[in-house]
């Protein structure tokens, strides 16, 4: 189960091998044109998230150009059972095994075998989660661009007219 997330942005910087493309803020509600050419206004001031994305861009794209941002990113299920249920089975397991460990030799104190044992579970399910991360993110690409046609000249001069009136 992926999460598809599609937003525009405007680019705001190019190299060799990636692209930063500054996000566009949300608008909500149906208020008309105005605001298509509201938004793009504040593009300026927007505090929309930066984001650099790896690829080789540079004869795509110029600086100013509207894109639109597909990301497919993992489900939240996915990092919520990492991120939290892994670490507990990990110590859980780990504390149970060090204990068994501890009374199968007969080895005088058990407690601290348990918590030897919790410990290296939990870093075992953190080398697990990393593990996973690393070859999730090789194995596809997360995001992918496409140039937003309709909104670049028209808008770009339709919105520095509106800016000064705003």
């Amino acid at each position: 189960m992926e999460n598809r997330q599609i937003h525009a942005g405007i680019v705001i910087g190019i190299e060799d091998n990636r692209i930063a493309v500054q996000m566009l803020p949300a608008i909500s509600g149906e208020c008309g044109t105005s605001c298509r050419c509201k938004a793009l206004a504040m593009v300026e001031e927007s505090k929309g998230p930066k984001i650099w994305i790896k690829g080789n861009y540079k004869n795509q794209f110029k600086i100013n150009d509207f894109v639109k941002i597909e990301a497919d990113l993992p489900s939240a299920y996915t990092g919520i059972f990492f991120l939290f249920i892994l670490p507990m089975i990990g110590l859980f397991f780990g504390a149970l095994s060090g204990h068994f460990l501890a009374e199968k030799y007969s080895l005088v104190n058990q407690q601290i075998f348990s918590i030897i044992g919790a410990g290296t579970g939990i870093f075992i399910a953190i080398g697990i989660a990393i593990l996973f991360d690393l070859r999730l993110r090789s194995k596809k690409e997360v995001f992918r661009i496409q140039e937003i046609p309709s909104l670049k000249e028209e808008a770009h001069q339709e919105c520095r007219n509106s800016k000064r009136h705003l």
